[in-house]
């Protein structure tokens, strides 16, 4: 079966775990990917990163400071539709993979660049790790504490965001390039990766009033949006996100009384910062009464989303990752037999695979017979323009989507040239309640207001939909058939 990405190579100097992240995500769904790895192979082999941001790649090892490898180094130039590097603008110089030196031996490459802190600036050249990354970015000071202290991550959030983002960048400039055109410098840096992450945080307006304006409680500072101890010491999360969740949460605790107290008004998230603390004492020793799967049978029969609060190992033996085929064990010529996540996109008709194990170090053979198979010369291109629109000019997404994982993928489409047009009902997205995060997460977007229910409104979305090239939602389960408005509907 085919893939998205076939005939497309990529080669991948061994730098950092966003630029292995991205090309990873790539190779899964159908591209060649060669890592270059130094003599001795990567720094990281034997960590868990390796061996799972590695899978599906071939391997060569290099000496790129060696002047007798440039003739290899030139030739993979040649061989790639995407170079992918993670280095500083000072190392790629001195290196010559920087994006000039790339471009004039293959004109059509994409070069992707992945450095940690951006190649223009005064602190560019600091060849910093996500941690230090994740310090400067926002993300360690940000952190709940009772302390009131910074709080370090125990995962590479920066690195994966920007991972993610570069695939996408990369996939939208092979989308601008065309069967004929030129290739494009693309850079997204560690830091972007951490600034991302924010996109619904950082905002400054004299109008805008802060959301979090109470004590920091790693818990969770809003009463009824936070985590709950259960009466046999597990945790639950319970995410009233609007009024109609918190008026079912009240009265799942039996406490209806709640909702019409003054003091709680404008629920959840208005409520004024003195009256958090009391909410959460009434309700703290109710959600102890009872354990906690209890407490989720309970709230998920009243319709309140909550969730159990899990370690790795739970999660990843759980029915529903299994279900998801997010669970693979993957025979490493390494470390032998391993567990690792699947694949984290699925596209239906064209679906990706893990097609191997992180390669073992030393093995070439693959790479080398990858590099003696004819390619097209990018020499002997006849239309190698360059085109000042945005990578996905001429795009148009219908944004059905709500929160923050759904607003924020069209949101990233918004600024890659995609017209995008958000559809709300006639009350407008629950999601407006939360103040400077809906503004955040939704901005680059046109609107409109349906009801969907209606006849006009039907049409209206029918309509859109035979102009539109993307359509995105995260309803429930069934709610998009329900308007008629599914794929096979759409389709």
């Amino acid at each position: 079966m085919s893939k998205a990405l076939d005939a497309i190579n990529i080669v991948e100097f061994d730098s950092n775990l966003g630029a292995a992240y991205a090309t990873m995500l790539l190779a899964e769904n159908g591209a060649r990917a060669i890592k270059v790895e130094p003599p001795g192979g990567s720094r990281e082999r034997g960590t868990p990163h390796f061996h799972v941001l590695n899978r599906s790649k071939r391997t060569l090892e290099l000496d790129l400071d060696d002047r007798a490898s440039q003739a290899r180094v030139a030739e993979l130039i040649r061989w790639a539709d995407i170079v992918v590097t993670g280095f500083t603008p000072s190392r790629l110089k001195q290196l010559r993979l920087d994006p000039e030196s790339i471009h004039r031996t293959n004109p059509r490459a994409i070069t992707l660049g992945v450095p940690p802190l951006g190649s223009r600036g005064p602190d560019a050249d600091f060849d910093a790790n996500d941690d230090l990354v994740a310090a400067r970015g926002g993300i360690t000071g940000s952190q709940w504490a009772r302390s009131g202290n910074p709080v370090a991550l125990v995962f590479p959030a920066s690195s994966y965001s920007a991972g993610v983002m570069a695939a996408t960048a990369a996939v939208a400039a092979l989308l601008a390039r065309g069967a004929n055109g030129a290739g494009q410098a693309v850079e997204v840096s560690i830091l972007a990766g951490a600034f991302s992450l924010h996109t619904g945080g950082i905002l400054r307006h004299e109008k805008m009033t802060a959301l979090y304006h109470g004590p920091q409680d790693p818990l969770g500072p809003i009463p009824v949006y936070r985590l709950f101890e259960a009466a046999d010491g597990k945790y639950l999360f319970a995410a009233c996100g609007n009024s109609t969740f918190w008026g079912k949460f009240a009265i799942a605790i039996d406490r209806p009384d709640l909702v019409g107290d003054p003091r709680f008004e404008n629920a959840p998230w208005g409520i004024a910062g003195e009256h958090w603390q009391p909410l959460k004492d009434i309700i703290e020793p109710i959600i102890r009464t009872r354990p906690r799967d209890q407490w989720l049978s309970i709230l998920r029969e009243a319709d309140v989303p909550c969730a159990p609060v899990m370690t790795r190992q739970e999660f990843i033996d759980h029915p529903q990752t299994r279900a998801l085929d997010m669970r693979k064990e993957i025979d490493d010529p390494t470390l032998g037999r391993m567990i690792q996540m699947g694949l984290p996109v699925f596209l239906n008709d064209t679906p990706g695979e893990i097609t191997g194990p992180a390669p073992e170090k030393g093995d070439q053979r693959a790479a080398l017979q990858w590099l003696r198979e004819p390619t097209r010369d990018p020499s002997q291109k006849t239309d190698l323009r360059v085109t000042e629109k945005p990578p996905l000019d001429g795009v148009t997404v219908l944004d059905f989507a709500s929160y923050i994982a759904g607003s924020y993928g069209p949101m990233i489409l918004a600024q890659l040239g995609a017209k995008v047009i958000k559809i709300e009902s006639l009350e407008g997205d629950s999601f407006r309640h939360f103040g400077f995060g809906f503004l955040g997460w939704n901005q680059g977007k046109r609107g409109i207001s349906l009801n969907l229910a209606s006849a006009e409104g039907r049409e209206i979305i029918h309509g859109l939909a035979d102009k539109a090239d993307i359509v995105v939602e995260n309803l429930r389960p069934g709610r998009m058939r329900k308007f008629g408005f599914d794929y096979e509907a759409l389709a």
